[in-house]
């Protein structure tokens, strides 16, 4: 098969992988605590000297051939979070909480600690502090 072809398989995957993060930072640009994201490439066949290497493919998992010449410009490494600074807004309400700078509310997961910066807070009849979907906020302590 044409190296070309291969080659224009890469930069489709690239483009969908993009597509897939702008689309996922469109979809919550207005949940609160959102960090939009982005995507980091890496190149293959940049060290010529593993080019006859049998490794020259190690660590990717994509169904095409990695001979010399196929010369395949890169794939999707990570995405990854921006944690810049986002607006603060007042809610009036009294449980909504907002992080300015660095750190993370914890949350009580059902397989151990979570972390958001959504402060979108309520309390339980016993008065515990919970996040909108249920879980309880955790101290420094790691208690409720």
């Amino acid at each position: 098969m044409s190296t070309g072809i291969y080659t224009a398989m890469m930069g489709a995957r690239a483009q969908e992988h993009a597509l897939e993060t702008v689309n996922n930072n469109l979809a919550n640009l207005n949940t609160p605590g959102f960090k939009r994201q982005d995507t980091m490439y890496r190149e293959i066949h940049n060290d010529v000297s593993k080019m006859d290497s049998p490794l020259q493919g190690e660590d990717i998992h994509s169904p095409v051939r990695f001979l010399p010449e196929d010369r395949i410009a890169g794939v999707m490494e990570e995405r990854f979070s921006h944690f810049d600074q986002g607006p603060l807004k007042q809610t009036g309400n009294d449980l909504d909480v907002a992080l300015q700078g660095e750190g993370f509310f914890v949350l009580q997961g059902p397989t151990g600690n979570r972390f958001t910066r959504a402060g979108n807070f309520a309390l339980t009849p016993d008065g515990t502090l919970v996040s909108q979907n249920g879980a309880s906020v955790l101290d420094d302590q790691n208690q409720p």
